[in-house]
């Protein structure tokens, strides 16, 4: 239940996320902490019916240890019976995240080089603008000066390429740190012989939890906005999210944070 549970939560903060980058007339009215609240309670909700079925599908089992015996969780039915529930554990908490993360991110990353592309051809527009009051005397020298802005108006802005690297990133993490189980589980559904190495399954578990912890240590190396935005919160926060001197609360620099990214 607490693995689906992680998977559903990083699909939903990335919906925000999605919503609160492309959309961000919607964020304030979508992504607020009472919504996120309700999101939460109905992911766990949903998550512990989901997996309230384990409770009569498994049975505990006395295991012969030499003199003495020790109980083991085991099926309760054939172990072959059990390939649809984990076929659609599969699909519902690896394949679908993963597909729909790759595909918000991707809508992401096109929004962010869409505005980079439209802030060049304002910066184009303006330069031709400036041209054509120039007059006669300094053209030479205003000419150098524009071919100066226009190149600065082209190509992609360090920013946006930390966020698009970024991105990728954390699709990548999500797919390779989550594999291993799900890889554990389809094997052990399928093969002759379950594999029940207690070290690797936990090594699996501990790996999902790495995927949880490591997305915002991920922002913060890769994303300067990230860094400052988060560092502007942690102030809010010591100030007991009191309005400061330019009005902002700390749920306002969140969204900020937010959208930033």
């Amino acid at each position: 239940m607490g693995i689906n549970v992680s998977s559903l939560s990083i699909t939903a903060f990335t919906v925000e996320r999605y919503i609160a980058i492309c959309h961000p007339m919607k964020a304030y009215s979508m992504c607020t902490v009472s919504r996120a609240k309700k999101i939460i309670l109905c992911l766990w909700v949903f998550s512990g019916c989901y997996s309230a079925p384990w409770l009569a599908l498994t049975k505990v089992t006395q295991v012969p240890n030499g003199n003495e015996t020790y109980n083991a969780c085991d099926y309760k039915l054939e172990r072959d019976q059990y390939f649809i529930y984990y076929l659609v554990d599969l699909v519902m908490f690896y394949i679908f995240p993963l597909c729909l993360t790759a595909l918000l991110y991707f809508l992401i990353g096109r929004v962010l080089l869409l505005s980079e592309e439209e802030g060049s051809v304002r910066n184009r527009n303006k330069t031709k603008v400036i041209a054509t009051c120039q007059t006669n005397s300094n053209r030479a020298t205003k000419e150098e000066e524009l071919r100066g802005l226009r190149n600065r108006g082209k190509g992609i802005q360090p920013s946006t390429k930390q966020v698009l690297k970024m991105l990728i990133v954390v699709v990548v993490l999500f797919a390779l740190l989550w594999l291993p189980y799900r890889a554990l589980v389809v094997y052990n559904s399928v093969a002759a012989v379950r594999f029940d190495s207690i070290w690797f399954l936990m090594f699996c578990r501990h790996l999902i939890s790495v995927n949880s912890a490591i997305n915002p240590i991920i922002y913060n190396i890769m994303s300067t906005k990230f860094r400052e935005a988060f560092r502007k919160a942690c102030i809010a926060c010591y100030g007991r999210c009191t309005p400061n001197t330019t009005g902002t609360t700390l749920l306002q620099q969140t969204n900020v944070c937010m959208t930033s990214l």
